[in-house]
């Protein structure tokens, strides 16, 4: 199962693919082509959690660094002459939430919320560190590309392409827990992506706009307080965040051979991800678990998620496809749990920085062309 796609990736680099393509945001594979690619995804964040005191100043009380690790195989096909059926199967070597440090919890009665100001910092052995690894929510998608200025004859002004995606809960959840003590992957729920890219033309370039939507779906799990009693006397629905992504940029063709469909794309772009609240459970995020509260269920508060990224896309050969890029996000301030009255008023920093990296290395093929009639 996951040899296969390797194998499809290696072949292909070997066989005939011709024809123009668009830049590579808005690009769809031709009428009985395939693509396949394999990737590496690597993400790491450096965060602080700040809580405000009695006299609204914000303090640090905890610190902490999460790292995600990740392989993509993609495989492309032109089902259509424009339409596109796109698989994704990641896997995820590593995904670990640590804390250097942090203070300890307590609840603060005059309040009626928990706090970790006035308390003792925490033994190094009893930080948290939460990791997920295993394979993750598999993608499906269909794309579709009405108007494509990158096809022969074309009188399209412009590229618009729509984009439908599900996720079947392939890689379980968080609480799906394995005899090392590592989770899974997955959301848990069934996800569903509704999207639209357009992208324009001009001498020595094209700017892009992407917008997408991501619907997580619910999933159920019986949460237990610090006696293991089950808290909802039964299996309880958890609602993941919804996330609203939107991106605009340009790919710079910085070295274009349309003939050979060889060259060198630029891509610079900026954009936002804005998430929706979320339930989780308490101490999912937060380095301590106040024992009031245990197995209860808690609510992340919607932020804001600015991107900023680089990327090169590099075409050595028709049949060869490279990428790479670099990217940092940036997470506003937000409450991290928050039970009723409870108020967890931990958030995070102003210092809270995501660095993203990838390689991808892809191949395409198409079926081979008929030979032309002999002249007489």
């Amino acid at each position: 199962m996951r040899t296969m796609p390797l194998l499809i990736a290696f072949a292909a680099v070997c066989a005939l693919s011709t024809g123009s393509r668009a830049a590579e945001r808005t690009e769809l594979i031709p009428f009985l082509h395939m693509d396949a690619e394999v990737g590496y995804g690597g993400a790491i964040q450096f965060g602080k959690l700040r809580e405000l005191d009695a006299e609204d100043t914000f303090r640090d009380v905890a610190i902490f660094n999460h790292m995600r690790h990740e392989m993509n195989v993609d495989i492309e096909f032109g089902i259509a002459p424009t339409l596109e059926l796109d698989i994704r199967m990641p896997v995820v070597f590593q995904d670990r939430l640590h804390y250097r440090s942090s203070y300890d919890l307590t609840y603060d009665v005059s309040d009626d919320r928990a706090t970790m100001l006035g308390t003792a910092p925490l033994p190094a052995e009893e930080l948290p560190d939460f990791k997920r690894a295993g394979f993750s929510d598999m993608w499906f998608a269909l794309q579709w590309a009405p108007y494509d200025e990158s096809r022969e004859n074309s009188r399209a002004r412009a590229t618009v392409l729509f984009d439908v995606g599900i996720s079947p809960p392939t890689g379980g959840n968080r609480y799906d827990v394995n005899s090392r003590g590592i989770a899974s992957p997955g959301s848990g729920g069934t996800d569903l992506r509704l999207g639209a890219a357009f992208s324009k033309r001009v001498r020595g370039g094209e700017p892009y706009l992407l917008a997408s939507y991501v619907v997580t779906g619910r999933y159920e799990i019986d949460l237990k307080d610090s006696q293991g009693r089950s808290v909802y006397g039964g299996p309880a629905k958890l609602n993941p965040s919804n996330d609203l992504t939107v991106l605009f940029g340009a790919e710079l063709f910085a070295m274009d051979n349309p003939a050979a469909n060889t060259g060198l794309n630029v891509d610079l772009y900026g954009g936002f991800t804005y998430h929706t609240w979320a339930d989780v459970e308490t101490g999912t995020l937060l380095p301590v678990i106040h024992p009031n509260t245990a197995g209860h269920i808690a609510t992340t508060a919607e932020y804001l998620e600015p991107h900023f990224g680089l990327g090169l896309y590099i075409r050595p050969a028709s049949v060869v496809q490279v990428r790479l890029n670099v990217g940092v996000d940036y997470e506003t301030s937000h409450v991290m749990e928050r039970i009723d009255t409870r108020n967890y008023e931990m958030v995070t920093g102003p210092d809270t920085l995501r660095i993203n990296f990838g390689l991808t290395v892809g191949g395409s093929f198409a079926p081979p062309r008929k030979p032309a009639p002999a002249v007489p």
